[in-house]
């Protein structure tokens, strides 16, 4: 028997004290208490499936309506999926034994490679009520939620959360089905070959087909459980807390008015995305997931009850408002000659996904959901978000009325910087891109340009050269900007250094010429583009861009060479740099700066 001390029966008064004074955890603030509960590792914006991996032994190849309880149960499970499922089914987990998909499975085939996804602190559910109640609201309102219907467990991953999870949710993807490839490669999903960037659905099922009129009894079913699913979530959500996203790939209108239909017996969102088609552009579509977007929102047109008279505002002060608008962008403007765009005018040159002399693409903004393959922009798909941040010209405001058109006009063109593209091909265009854009644009719209960039293709023939038609198309370029436009406000850059973008190389035409013979074609042309300009004197700006960097090692080289030219327009004093020459040559607006810049570091992130 251990014996007592006699301290532990005469306690002094300054104990009594300091134990009484002893503060507990949940007596801290709430917002240190959160604190910790991260540090624990409820991290927030953490994407969560509520959907389980399905595996080729044990499940069949379609879901739909599937009973769980009829899955082979696993025995061993990852502990994210451990975590994951103590959080979704409670304290009574578990009921069902499979892994959970999560955002580390990438093995094409199999599945079989272990999860790599941090546990949650599902610890914490079991410490008090208090404790499990605050962590089990966080876990709710600070996660990405996603669900797809076609994955194993389907919308009942949904439909059997609790009614207050319900109400904590901020942000759930409901993925309604799965007709398209994430992957840019052109070979995956073919030969039963799949990209590590394909969706998962896809590596395990294939592709659905579009979603029609309701006439097999998938696809009643389908519409009857979204009805009932949007039924149930209108009577538990928040008003103006959740952030919906809902894809779904229809193949009709009708269809699409169903599949709209109950998102607004919804109490008013916080935001909306709809994507009703994965091709972009389909106008009917696109009209009817905005309008519905809108008014799920509580931003419809129709509540805007008065008006107010914009031309009645003094002239300046027209002016300072339309350059707050969509007409203004602080990224480089593409244009390109190619039809097939999509009826896209100018587009963002760092939305590309790849170099522009390739069929067009372009890349997510990943602002318009939450979900990692819930892709709701509408340069890609016939979708709507009330996030999106990719840039879509205002063309309304040139309809409005003359003087509006014009003011709209004079703050678009003289604003933005424009980059004129080479033509997507292999052969050489019957002429220039660069007479092209000037020629085909309003003679009051050539005079407010006042920052231009001729991106020369990567082809001999379509190098000005004396007498040829690109030499005399850049002649009458030169004179178009010396007769139309204001000199002393304009900067032009001769960009030359197609492949020293980094976003992609092309090198079908690297055999057809030695480098030697390149370099000097390359220097005769920027020679004879730079003596047609040194004829008018006033130039703003005029920079030039060569390709020698990867011939020369020492790049020195190749900046000497653009100095020399830029000073037979510019002066001998001229120093380009000084001039602003790189100010907007960053990765952040979609050029290679390379890869120690500090500033595409810090808006972009690192290149690797």
């Amino acid at each position: 028997m251990v014996q007592r001390t006699l301290h532990e029966y005469f306690v002094s008064q300054r104990r009594r004290e300091i134990a009484s004074r002893k503060t507990a955890f949940l007596d801290l603030p709430f917002d240190l208490r959160r604190r910790i509960y991260e540090y624990a590792g409820l991290s927030e914006g953490r994407v969560i499936y509520l959907n389980y991996i399905a595996r080729e032994d044990e499940c069949p190849q379609k879901y739909l309506g599937f009973d769980l309880q009829a899955v082979p149960q696993q025995q061993e499970l990852s502990s994210y999926s451990q975590s994951v499922s103590r959080f979704f089914d409670g304290l009574s987990w578990p009921d069902i034994r499979l892994d959970r998909r999560c955002t580390c499975v990438e093995d094409p085939v199999t599945y079989d490679n272990p999860c790599h996804c941090a546990p949650l602190p599902s610890q914490l559910l079991y410490v008090s009520r208090t404790v499990s109640s605050e962590t089990t609201s966080i876990f709710y309102s600070e996660s990405y939620l996603t669900v797809c219907r076609s994955d194993l467990g389907g919308l009942s991953s949904l439909r059997s959360l609790s009614h207050k999870a319900l109400a904590w949710i901020t942000s759930l993807s409901i993925r309604l089905n799965v007709c398209e490839c994430l992957s840019t490669d052109p070979q995956c999903c073919t030969a039963r070959w799949h990209s590590p960037g394909c969706h998962p659905s896809c590596r395990e099922r294939g592709h659905e087909k579009l979603l029609r009129k309701a006439v097999s009894r998938q696809e009643k079913s389908a519409m009857t459980e979204w009805k009932r699913l949007c039924s149930q979530m209108a009577t538990y959500i928040t008003p103006s807390r959740l952030k919906l996203c809902v894809i779904c790939d229809v193949g009709d209108f009708a269809v699409a008015k169903e599949i709209v239909g109950p998102l607004l017996q919804l109490p008013i969102l916080r935001e909306c995305a709809i994507r009703l088609g994965k091709a972009p552009h389909q106008y009917l579509l696109q009209q009817l997931a905005a309008a519905t977007a809108s008014q799920a929102t509580g931003r419809s047109i129709n509540s805007l009850h008065g008006s107010f008279r914009f031309l009645n505002l003094p002239q300046e002060i027209q002016l300072q408002i339309l350059g707050y608008t969509d007409l203004v962008t602080p990224y480089d403007l593409a244009w390109s000659p190619n039809a097939g765009l999509g009826g896209i005018t100018f587009f963002e040159f760092h939305a590309f996904r790849v170099w522009p002399t390739l069929p067009i693409e372009f890349k997510c903004c990943e602002r318009c959901s939450d979900a990692l393959e819930a892709c709701c922009c509408w340069t890609m798909h016939t979708a709507v978000s009330t996030t999106c941040t990719c840039w879509k010209m205002p063309t309304s405001l040139f309809s409005v009325s003359h003087k509006l058109r014009e003011d709209a006009m004079s703050i678009f063109y003289s604003k933005n910087h424009f980059l004129i593209l080479p033509a997507m091909g292999t052969g050489c265009p019957e002429r220039s891109e660069i007479f092209q854009f000037l020629t085909q644009l309003p003679g009051n719209a050539r005079q407010c340009l006042q920052s231009l960039t001729w991106i020369l293709p990567y082809l001999r023939d379509a190098y000005p050269v004396t007498g040829n038609p690109m030499h005399l198309d850049w002649l009458e370029v030169v004179d178009i900007c010396a007769r139309e436009m204001n000199l002393s406000q304009l900067s032009f850059t001769i960009d030359m250094s197609i492949h020293r973008q980094s976003r992609a190389l092309d090198a079908s035409y690297s055999s057809e010429m030695s480098i030697v013979r390149e370099a000097a074609e390359e220097w005769a042309a920027g020679q004879l583009i730079v003596k047609t300009m040194a004829k008018h004197n006033g130039w703003k700006n005029v920079y030039v861009h060569l390709n020698w960097s990867s011939n020369h090692p020492d790049e020195s080289v190749r900046e000497n060479g653009e100095a020399m030219l830029e000073r037979q327009v510019m002066g001998d004093g001229y120093d380009s740099v000084s001039h602003g020459k790189f100010d907007r040559w960053h990765r952040w607006n979609g050029h290679d700066c390379g890869w120690n810049c500090k500033l595409c570091d810090k808006i972009c992130g690192p290149l690797y």
